[in-house]
């Protein structure tokens, strides 16, 4: 009888200490978080994935990823469930302002009975990336700083450095055909070397001196890129340089004796500057150098500073 006793009583206990429900379940840990760190472009588009957040739990528990602070705030967001860190406002991106961003990302476990939490600083840094720049800059000299000169076949030895035009023309003198031309360049030289030329517009204005009064005839022009070197106080007809006809630029038909041109000029300074060791600006001719027709623009040399020829350049560097 005391052995029967003793038996129900060793199980009375097992029933009063054993498991109920879910007491007897393994301990639930936290999952881990670890510190990471990334590097992308500044600027980087809005969208970009700039890395995964790695994280795992001890139980192999679903996680879900949220930031809960970040600085600047919103440059980024977390994909909830798979952790990966995207540009939220690429603005915000700029390595001057702001090379680095720590932003404190947070796990949770997806079971709703547990969700066990840990969280981590994760950091962005930003790679500077070079930055395009624009430029503009407007070349006017004037009689001591410019390079214009024209040169004529009837007077084939002679220099004409101070003449107040700019001249593409063909017509008589004393009943012989005579043709002139004129040579012109600017020093571009305050434009960075590794510019890319955008765009480059040259300005050139009537002026009547000389007995050479307006534009005439059919009388539509052409500038070509000069290609060997010349100087403005000895060049002469004899010695006018050589030229290439590669993207020259057309000069249309005048409308009234008076016109005043704006000329894409874009190809040929590219040309210039492409090709430095043979390049020595710009000579302006007729397209046919026979009677009756001209071009009769202000050189660098006329008092009114408002008819001297202009060039307009726009650049872009990086």
């Amino acid at each position: 009888m005391k052995q029967r006793f003793t038996l129900m009583l060793s199980l009375a206990g097992l029933m009063m200490f054993g498991c109920k429900d879910d007491a007897c379940e393994e301990e639930n840990h936290a999952p881990v978080v670890f510190d990471q760190e990334f590097t992308t472009d500044e600027n980087t588009p809005n969208g970009t994935v700039v890395g995964k957040v790695q994280a795992q739990d001890p139980e192999n528990v679903s996680l879900l990823y949220s930031i809960t602070n970040q600085h600047p705030a919103a440059a980024f967001i977390i994909d909830e469930t798979s952790g990966e860190l995207k540009v939220a406002d690429s603005g915000l991106l700029d390595y001057e302002t702001n090379p680095k961003f720590n932003i404190v990302v947070q796990v949770v476990e997806s079971d709703a009975k547990a969700q066990q939490s840990s969280s981590s600083v994760v950091v962005v840094n930003l790679r500077d990336v070079a930055e395009a720049t624009n430029g503009t800059v407007e070349f006017k000299p004037d009689a001591t700083t410019g390079k214009d000169a024209t040169v004529w076949d009837i007077q084939p030895a002679n220099n004409y450095s101070t003449h107040p035009q700019i001249l593409g023309s063909a017509g008589t003198f004393n009943g012989s055909p005579a043709v002139l031309r004129s040579l012109f360049d600017f020093d571009l030289s305050s434009i960075p070397a590794e510019a890319h030329i955008e765009s480059a517009t040259l300005y050139l204005y009537h002026h009547e001196a000389n007995n050479n009064f307006g534009h005439q005839g059919q009388n539509e022009g052409v500038i070509k890129r000069i290609t060997q070197s010349w100087s403005e106080n000895t060049v002469t007809w004899n010695t006018q340089p050589g030229s290439t006809t590669l993207n020259q630029v057309s000069i249309p038909a005048s409308t009234s004796t008076t016109q005043n041109y704006e000329i894409d000029m874009t190809a040929l300074v590219r040309d210039a500057r492409q090709n430095a060791g043979s390049s020595f600006g710009y000579m302006i001719q007729q397209k046919v150098e026979s009677s009756y027709r001209s071009l009769v623009f202000a050189s660098s040399d006329v008092a009114d500073d408002s008819k001297r020829p202009r060039l307009v350049v726009t650049y872009t560097t990086e």
